[in-house]
């Protein structure tokens, strides 16, 4: 019944008017028995018959839907039901595994199959009694796909280190490269828009909410060979950074970790040459919420944070990494986001009286929203999100039911789709507000993408 349910959904959305542009979507999901699907044209397939019970199911899919991976755990930081007598033994002993599978999503063929961790890998409870705790766990969150679907990138466990490695799988070629251990768990993968690049932060402890640390962040090569970022370095940075994306298909935006205000410094690796560019000194303290790149027009936008002095203090503008900061908010913005090339949302924490504005930039113009209240998240698309609403650029409020803006993924510069855990509603919406739902009874949505 789910399968006739769940085809006759995705023909609908596939036949949806033009007036509408909302596409059909592939989606992978774990349904009432356990197994794991996909709807691919108007078709539901399985991928996994069933999985073990108490097993951590992850799913990515590749950017162009054509492949997916499929992360099956049985050892994983959410379960707190592990038997006392298992501590310090191995799981191969205990008959556990954690597996991961690339499927090609049109015909459901199993494309690779790896286990993830070692036999000889031993369980180790944390303080709360059945959970079991590690590094390599903790940074374990899934595979990461390149943006041109080519590559796809994931840790595994090696004799070598206890953090793990990362494993590169050519998708094109059936290639498979495992590369060398860096000192602590690849984690926040950021692959460069033409795929040629990936940086990564190596983290041998992510702590308990006050900072992770890292032993420095690393580059993977188009040969897949890794080596070290030259970090700047004082003594009230570490060695983790908090990474902002990729300005150019080679110039890598980044700051270093401060447990003061979020960020320190701002810089600009460059992988054409190794090089790096200094923005803002490494001993400025900056607001991590308060940085943002636009990449279309080169733009940055960075807050300095109150602790660096009130002659310092604001949120400033580089129209490119060679201009001089423009100063355009006197006040240390809690949060900075662009959502065009021409407007940067801003917004300033204040419990009498916040302020929300829009910045534009051809005009030097800073317009107060006096039409915002309460937490509003803004998106590079050029709108803003509150709970269940979409606000446009004129003001314009929509309601959106059930869609919120930690779980959107946009598929193009018009529609997204919006989905979380514990839902079985995958909602799909235009900017002009036309929602299309999709509801999969008692299934746990892994992933979705557009065809």
């Amino acid at each position: 019944m789910l399968r006739k349910l769940l085809i006759l959904l995705v023909m609908l959305c596939a036949g949806l008017s033009m007036a509408q542009e909302l596409p059909a979507v592939v989606a992978v999901y774990q349904d009432a028995n356990g197994a794991v699907m996909v709807s691919h044209d108007g078709e539901a397939l399985t991928l996994i018959e069933s999985v073990p019970e108490g097993a951590n199911v992850k799913a990515s899919i590749s950017p162009d839907a054509a492949f997916v991976v499929v992360m099956v755990d049985q050892v994983h930081l959410n379960r707190f039901d592990y038997p006392a007598e298992w501590e310090g033994q191995m799981i191969g002993n205990l008959g556990l595994m954690n597996r991961l599978y690339v499927f090609n999503l049109e015909s459901g063929e199993v494309v690779l199959e790896r286990e993830t961790l070692l036999n000889d890998y031993a369980m180790d409870y944390f303080y709360v009694s059945g959970a079991v705790y590690a590094t390599l766990l903790d940074g374990n969150v899934g595979a990461s796909w390149s943006p041109d679907s080519s590559r796809v990138a994931w840790i595994e466990d090696t004799a070598e280190s206890e953090f793990g490695h990362l494993v590169m799988f050519n998708v094109a070629d059936g290639s498979l490269t495992e590369l060398d251990a860096t000192g602590g768990v690849p984690y926040d993968l950021q692959w460069s828009p033409d795929s040629q690049f990936v940086i990564y932060r190596a983290i041998n402890n992510f702590g308990t909410g006050a900072g992770y640390s890292s032993t420095g962040a690393y580059i993977v090569l188009p040969d897949n060979t890794t080596h070290a970022l030259s970090l700047p370095q004082t003594e009230r940075t570490s060695k983790d950074i908090n990474a902002y994306g990729w300005l150019t298909n080679t110039q890598f935006v980044f700051s270093m970790f401060s447990p003061f205000a979020g960020a320190s410094g701002l810089f600009v690796y460059d992988a054409a040459d190794d090089s790096l560019l200094t923005l803002v000194e490494a001993d400025v303290e900056l607001l991590y919420s308060g940085i943002d790149i636009q990449p279309e027009s080169g733009q940055i936008v960075v807050t300095v944070s109150d602790l660096s002095g009130d002659d310092v203090m604001g949120t400033y503008l580089y129209r490119s990494i060679t201009s001089e900061p423009e100063l355009i908010y006197n006040q240390d913005a809690d949060v900075a986001v662009f959502l065009t090339p021409n407007l940067i949302y801003l917004y300033q924490y204040d419990r009498e009286a916040p302020f929300y504005g829009i910045y534009h930039i051809d005009t030097g113009e800073l317009v107060p929203q006096e039409n915002l209240s309460g937490s509003v998240s803004a998106s590079s698309h050029g709108v803003m999100f509150n709970q269940g609403m979409m606000i446009q650029l004129d003001g314009t409020q929509i309601q959106v039911p059930g869609v919120y803006a930690e779980y959107i993924h946009w598929l193009s510069e018009d529609v997204f789709v919006s989905f979380h855990d514990g839902s079985p509603d995958i909602h799909m919406v235009n900017i002009s507000g036309e929602i299309q739902t999709l509801t999969l009874p008692d299934s746990k949505i892994l992933d979705v993408k557009g065809q």
